[in-house]
């Protein structure tokens, strides 16, 4: 029938939105995490939305700011965090269907353990933090 004609494209698309998006991102993010830190340092002081100010970096930010502007500099990597949390809560809606008390216990796990971890991390910057991310910024200058 018409889904096993389609059952190859949504293995392909399985894969890549399962493996390849996040693979892709966690190189990016990793091989350009000085650039990254940098624009984030440059982004606490309102500054690099243009290529005077941000030289470096500026063609980064244009393409891939959304992807880490929500964090300090030292957490870029925190939305692969993110996208495996999502992940793990898919894949527990998924497995589990059967059970659903175990269904449920598992993603209140998943969710418990992000929590956790965001709270002792704390990767998010706020306005309230950006003062606190200067005095790291000239505290290593």
């Amino acid at each position: 029938g018409i889904q096993e004609t389609l059952l190859p494209y949504s293995i392909v698309t399985l894969v890549i939105y399962t493996l390849a998006y996040p693979a892709f991102i966690a190189v990016l993010l990793y091989k350009n995490r000085t650039v990254v830190q940098l624009d984030q340092y440059l982004r606490v002081q309102s500054l690099g939305d243009d290529k005077a100010t941000n030289p470096d970096a500026y063609e980064f930010r244009m393409r891939y700011h959304k992807i880490y502007y929500h964090f300090v500099p030292d957490k870029w990597y925190w939305i692969l965090i993110i996208i495996l949390r999502k992940a793990l809560i898919s894949f527990t809606s998924l497995m589990f269907r059967k059970t659903p008390s175990f269904q449920m216990a598992m993603a209140l796990l998943v969710m418990f353990v992000a929590y956790a971890l965001q709270v002792k991390h704390n990767p998010y910057m706020s306005l309230d933090q950006r003062e606190a991310v200067m005095a790291r910024l000239k505290a290593l200058t």
